[in-house]
């Protein structure tokens, strides 16, 4: 089992992020890892029409630095005043998803922790950062929603497709981080009312459960038409502290981006999102 030797998380000094920053901070101390708090200062973009002509020359670069590592400042002196962790504060300039994406290459870090706020779907649950890190970013990514509190996690929730162009491969850092905390694994596919499954499907649930033999899990089939609605009942029906999911291999991933706000509340969730790359 590999551990959790290293953490980066991101933040924009706003009160979800806060909430995820002790979130981060309990879930560093019970893994004994490092914690790498960074700050993506955005430069303003020379399109946007709220700055005028010529504001962009007058840019004092070093200001909005100055201001940033202010800010940073504070964060340690409310948040960071008794550590019981080794953690360093990183302050640069950039576009956010890229900044992040570049610290967490340059420190090899073994998860990303992001906050979210309360939303009608997953674009916004998310927001345009986390998500643009979520699909690019080869580390997996912890999403914090802003009212979740950190417990020592127990069950763990992974939704599949049961695809055989799933790669088991990807499923590694779920067993790691199950393995960690000594949790179990539920495995949740919500398949359609009157859909056959195909061969694939049928192989690649053999292989699953091979793969998942040497930690506690269990396979649940639901039939149900919605996938977010499938996904909220289950997770409000069981016991579930983090809620897992594969964005590269899932076409429902794709499809709660595009879902009805009114419909779907799985994203008022307090519970965390991992999401794993394949």
């Amino acid at each position: 089992m590999k551990p959790i030797q290293s953490i980066l998380f991101t933040t924009d000094f706003s009160h979800t992020a806060n909430n995820a920053l002790v979130y981060a901070q309990e879930l560093a101390k019970s893994v004994n890892a490092k914690l790498y708090i960074l700050h993506a200062c955005r430069i303003p973009n020379a399109s946007t029409a709220a700055y005028p002509a010529g504001y962009y020359e007058a840019v004092n670069i070093n200001e909005l630095k100055l201001e940033a590592d202010k800010k940073m400042g504070q964060l340690q002196h409310d948040f960071l005043f008794s550590p019981a962790i080794e953690y360093e504060c990183i302050t640069l300039m950039g576009p956010a998803s890229e900044v992040i994406g570049e610290v967490a290459e340059e420190k090899q870090v073994d998860l990303i922790v992001m906050g979210t706020r309360q939303a009608d779907g997953l674009l916004e649950w998310l927001g345009s950062v986390t998500s643009d890190v979520a699909e690019k970013s080869t580390y997996p990514l912890l999403a914090i929603p802003h009212n979740a509190q950190f417990s020592i996690p127990k069950k763990f929730l992974l939704t599949t497709t049961l695809s055989k162009h799933s790669s088991l491969n990807s499923l590694d850092q779920v067993k790691e981080l199950v393995q960690l905390f000594g949790a179990e694994l539920d495995v949740l596919y919500i398949h359609p009312h009157g859909k056959e499954f195909t061969p694939g499907q049928v192989r690649f649930q053999t292989a699953l459960e091979n793969f998942l033999e040497d930690i506690p899990h269990h396979l649940h089939i639901v039939a149900y038409d919605d996938v977010s609605e499938g996904i909220q009942k289950y997770v409000t029906q069981n016991e579930v502290d983090v809620l897992t999911m594969i964005p590269q291999q899932h076409s429902f991933f794709a499809q709660l981006f595009r879902a009805s706000k009114t419909r779907h509340m799985l994203f008022h969730t307090h519970l965390p999102l991992l999401l794993v790359q394949d």
